[in-house]
């Protein structure tokens, strides 16, 4: 059980926070430090627990319009801009390939 995070001297005033519980929820308005401190969890406790940060549907869920389909999955959203740069340049290559009228 994570019992003390450090949390970044640079954004909190006090730079721990302790007595954690088993369970523990954290909420507050946005740009008042709640991704900083699932950030400092990962990465104070990432070697020694499975830690998976929900950071929104785009870094779950990708749009592939070829096969007209959704996808799930970290990994596939996170290489979909590659794939997406990857196809325009095959385009650009399939162009070269084109026969010449002459």
């Amino acid at each position: 059980m994570i019992n003390k995070v450090d949390l970044p001297a640079d954004r909190f005033e006090n730079p721990s926070l302790e007595n954690l519980k088993a369970k523990n929820f954290i909420f507050g308005k946005n740009g008042t430090g709640k991704t900083s401190i699932s950030h400092a969890i990962l990465k104070q406790y990432n070697d020694q627990f499975d830690i998976h940060l929900f950071e929104g549907f785009n870094s779950v869920v990708g749009d592939n319009h070829i096969l007209d389909a959704i996808y799930l999955g970290t990994r596939n959203a996170s290489v979909q801009p590659l794939i997406e740069a990857t196809q325009k340049e095959l385009v650009e290559i399939n162009k070269d390939l084109e026969p010449l009228d002459d």
